[in-house]
């Protein structure tokens, strides 16, 4: 896997953490 890919990856895996970590704060604050 060259570096290109690895950064895509990595972008994506943090983009999709965020979206994770947004998404425990407002279970959180509705429960």
């Amino acid at each position: 896997m060259d570096r290109q890919t690895k950064d895509a990856v990595v972008t994506k895996l943090k983009a999709l953490g965020q979206v994770y970590d947004h998404t425990d704060e407002v279970g959180s604050t509705q429960a």
